[in-house]
């Protein structure tokens, strides 16, 4: 099947031939079909798949913050490619086949903006996670960045993330999740953005803690 979008000499995609032409970030890119290899997959070619599924399933639903806030823009690969990349690689553990994810190393956003400095989360009431910090940039510029939440919960495989209208000279800020997660250890993290929303902070991750 063969898709033309704007004639044949112009931009298309679709299969052509043993080609597959498809446009990424505006240029016309061409790649070879994949021939089918009739060679056994290896133990190592099996553990660099599961090690792909197991960030990639994870970082699905982060899509909308790691495409803004991860990596560099206007690298050939995207956001979420060098996110996934990178934690493919860093923020795996175990011998395969039990392998899991790292969370202490997983990092969602990077940028230039200064992390936090000290930060600690607690739960006292159920559906409720308090976040706290120390952040002395605030003492100097007037912290008008706001911050990111994020939390996992791996018995629900589902996350909860909000960018929220608490800033770096405010020093706590809470995060409501369902009712239901009462009871489960959640993963949590935190990080900082730009008020106009281009700027963000690496992301700091700050242990797990059980929801009241």
């Amino acid at each position: 099947m063969r898709t033309f979008k704007h004639g044949i000499l112009g931009k298309c995609s679709g299969k052509i031939g043993n080609l597959i032409a498809y446009n990424y970030r505006g240029t016309q890119v061409f790649r070879s079909v994949a021939k089918k290899s009739t060679k056994p997959v290896t133990t190592a070619q099996q553990e660099q798949r599961m090690r792909f599924g197991l960030i990639a399933h994870f970082l699905a639903p982060l899509k909308s913050i790691v495409n803004k806030g991860y990596g560099n823009s206007k690298a050939t690969k995207s956001q979420l490619g060098q996110c996934i990349a990178y934690h493919t690689k860093h923020a795996v553990k175990g011998i395969f086949p039990d392998l899991e994810i790292d969370y202490g190393k997983v990092v969602l956003t990077t940028g230039r903006l200064l992390g936090v400095s000290y930060a600690e989360v607690f739960s006292d009431n159920a559906g409720c996670l308090n976040f706290s910090w120390i952040d002395h940039r605030a003492e100097t510029d007037g912290g008008t960045d706001n911050v990111i939440l994020m939390v996992y919960s791996p018995a629900r495989d589902r996350h909860e993330f909000l960018r929220t209208s608490y800033n770096r000279t405010t020093g706590f800020a809470m995060l409501h999740v369902p009712l239901g997660f009462s009871g489960d250890k959640v993963h949590c993290w935190m990080a900082f953005i730009s008020e106009n929303g281009k700027e963000f902070s690496a992301s700091s991750y700050l242990g797990a803690v059980a929801i009241a």
